[in-house]
């Protein structure tokens, strides 16, 4: 479950039998899951070399590692259909996009800048014959193996800590009941505005009533001890927490959930 294969062979010996010109920076990566819920299904996630520097262009190991372990249905928490899901600092909106094809409603949220990894991926995996960035073949072998192509995850505009987008984006898709966010603590990360959206979206906050039993999964590899320590005597004050180590991810899986606190 969840092996990865490079598209960029299949990609070049199409272009080379159909002639068509071959664009060398597209190389498609698919990662494959098998579901309780549904018939096994394939994430499509195209990386270009000229963007790698980007954090938000690129799929994450943590974003793989929460996806593998949601996909194994041994946890405290799993995605159904009945699911909503919001998820922080998408980027290609790997977990996002994996939580909708098992037929969840999904919101996959980051900066301006990043969107347009997030739209890219989204129009991969719920494919849209007239708008679609993928080659042909690639196009095909979606529609064949992808999801449910009518519950596309939403994407939308959020900076961490900004009132106005956290209530529109409440107010439109809320409540949630599972908030996620894969590698988002790291040694940029605005841990104050993290932990303060964070608290909006489950204790709730002016416009927005939270769901009853919000859940919040994390997965990360800690790469900053400051920021690390910094966060976590941030969040215990506010969610009980447990952990899980997964596969040969070197990071872990987090697991909060609200101590009940009065806003």
């Amino acid at each position: 479950i969840g092996f990865c294969l490079n598209r960029c062979l299949f990609l070049c010996l199409a272009n080379l039998v159909l002639m068509l010109p071959i664009d060398w920076t597209d190389c498609y990566e698919e990662y494959e899951f098998s579901s309780s819920e549904e018939d096994d299904f394939c994430i499509f996630i195209a990386t270009d070399t000229k963007e790698l520097g980007s954090l938000g262009a690129a799929v994450w190991p943590g974003a793989v590692a929460l996806a593998k372990w949601l996909d194994s249905h041994n946890n405290c928490v799993n995605i159904t259909k009945s699911s909503t899901v919001l998820e922080l600092g998408a980027g290609t909106g790997f977990v996002s996009i994996f939580a909708a094809k098992i037929g969840a409603s999904c919101v996959a949220t980051d900066t301006a800048d990043t969107l347009q990894y997030t739209n890219h991926a989204v129009r991969l995996n719920f494919i849209d014959e007239t708008n679609n960035p993928a080659p042909r073949e690639i196009m095909q072998h979606c529609c064949q193996y992808g999801g449910n192509r009518t519950n596309s995850p939403t994407v939308m505009e959020l900076s961490w800590g900004d009132l106005i987008a956290m209530q529109t984006i409440g107010a439109l898709h809320g409540p949630f009941e599972i908030i996620i966010g894969s590698e988002i603590v790291y040694e940029h990360s605005p841990i104050a505005d993290l932990i303060t959206t964070l608290h909006f979206f489950t204790y709730g906050g002016p416009g927005y009533d939270p769901h009853p039993d919000p859940h919040i999964l994390l997965s990360y590899t800690n790469r900053s001890s400051y920021i690390h320590d910094l966060f976590w005597t941030m969040v215990h004050e506010w969610w009980a927490v447990e952990s899980f180590q997964t596969g040969n991810f070197t990071g872990r899986i987090y697991h909060l959930t609200k101590k009940n606190k009065p806003r």
